[in-house]
């Protein structure tokens, strides 16, 4: 059969072309069609059904049945109003695939919405457009692979009754994906295990009070777009997510994300925000906080030269992570936290050693000679100097002479035994942190 056309038609039974090869085009314009259309292995050119109703009067309430369906260009499916489903599972179209415009409403014989696109392990050679009043109660790509981009702009998907209205799970999309302006998607969104080479870029509605969410649980994105004027309610899902790309507007996350093993290469941040709006995204980690966000952020800061910002990140790390410990774990956090930062500010214990040598000196000053006491005097002794005798009791590794020869009483004494135990601990908490400064690579 070479091809067939009708137009502005009323057609009473289904139009029954199961494994028909098609030379030519299939083009059905501003027709009404009572039951469905069945393509089922068919072979066709091209297909355009523009401006029809299709009622999907058969007992399984699809209007479109295309398993296995063969298309060798596009498939234009065009401002059409659809009561049921477009099934194009396992089918091949080997240029676009269009449902610009078309409304896909469920039939009122079934309680679970069917007005649905489902074009599982399909294979789209061509742009793949859901746009432009686009409305479906929900759209199923799973295993789909589209050699080009996924455009979903002023659509509608959502019922109440799924949770997940939008599913493109292990799907392969090369030319990227755009929920972008004037779409609102009623329910939750997943993208688990796909791989998306194009970029993602979201800037529509995603999810409701009740459902909504999404998830690239595993999924491999290329670049990655939150843009300002997205809004998604419910939980962002980037558990093992693989991102080159995070080009992201912070503000625009929602207030719980899974951060759990997302890796990405490179970020792009808006220069008005710092380190602490991403701080802030890392602290929505939902189930509480975890390390490996902030590890991995922090590598990410070193290694774009940023090593102030990452050891600030390391730094509420820990701070963060402190009301998961026992009591004395929580008490020993906030000793390493003002001793030496946790490690990686080992110049707080510098500046700890610095004052008591500072006080000591001022303290020692004011307390010879009647509380500084010669203790050989026979021998050959320097002259007594506050700063020196300070610093000679505080650091442990010093030997200036000084505390040989004198010992300090009553006040001065108390101070001397304070600043050598207090040496001592930040002495050992310097070289500690230093150690420890070299094993973390420079952070």
């Amino acid at each position: 059969m070479r091809q067939v056309s009708i137009k502005e038609a009323r057609i009473v039974g289904e139009i029954e072309l199961s494994g028909v090869h098609l030379t030519g085009a299939l083009n059905l314009v501003k027709c009404y069609i009572e039951d469905h259309i069945d393509l089922e292995h068919a072979e066709a050119s091209a297909i355009t059904i523009e401006n029809c109703w299709l009622m999907g009067g058969n007992e399984s309430s699809r209007a479109l049945s295309g398993d296995g369906l063969t298309v060798t260009n596009d498939f234009m499916f065009i401002g059409n109003r659809v009561i049921g489903m477009i099934y194009l599972g396992d089918a091949k179209i080997g240029g676009a695939l269009s449902m610009v415009g078309s409304r896909l409403q469920s039939s009122r014989r079934r309680e679970y919405p069917d007005g649905a696109l489902n074009a599982q392990r399909a294979e789209v050679g061509g742009i793949t457009l859901l746009r432009y009043g686009f409305e479906a109660d929900w759209v199923v790509l799973t295993g789909a692979h589209l050699a080009a981009h996924l455009s979903i702009i002023d659509a509608n998907i959502g019922h109440p009754t799924p949770k997940e209205v939008l599913t493109l799970n292990q799907a392969t999309i090369a030319g990227g994906v755009a929920l972008s302006s004037g779409t609102r998607i009623s329910g939750a969104v997943s993208f688990d295990g796909s791989s998306i080479t194009g970029g993602l870029k979201i800037n529509g509605i995603i999810g409701d009070a009740d459902r909504g969410g999404i998830s690239f649980r595993s999924a491999s994105i290329d670049t990655f777009h939150l843009q300002e004027q997205a809004t998604i309610n419910g939980l962002v899902d980037l558990n093992h997510a693989a991102i080159r790309v995070l080009d992201d507007i912070v503000a625009s996350w929602p207030n719980r994300v899974d951060l759990t093993g997302l890796s990405y290469t490179a970020l792009t941040e808006d220069p008005r925000h710092g380190y602490r709006d991403r701080l802030a995204w890392i602290r929505k980690q939902e189930g509480g906080s975890i390390p490996y966000p902030y590890e991995h952020l922090a590598r990410i800061y070193r290694e774009s030269g940023r090593t102030d910002d990452a050891r600030r990140i390391l730094i509420a790390m820990h701070d963060d992570a402190r009301s998961h410990l026992s009591l004395l774990g929580r008490l020993w956090s906030r000793v390493t936290r003002a001793l030496v930062g946790y490690g990686y500010q080992p110049w707080l214990a510098g500046a700890w050693l610095t004052g008591l040598i500072t006080i000591g000196t001022v303290v020692f000053a004011l307390q010879q000679p009647e509380n500084i006491q010669l203790i050989k005097p026979d021998e050959g002794h320097p002259a007594f100097n506050p700063f020196i005798y300070s610093l000679d009791l505080t650091v442990p590794i010093v030997n200036l002479g000084h505390k040989q020869f004198f010992v300090a009483n009553g006040f001065a004494g108390v101070w001397s035994w304070i600043s050598t135990a207090a040496g001592w601990i930040f002495s050992t908490a310097l070289a500690a942190s230093l150690a420890g400064f070299v094993k973390r690579d420079g952070v």
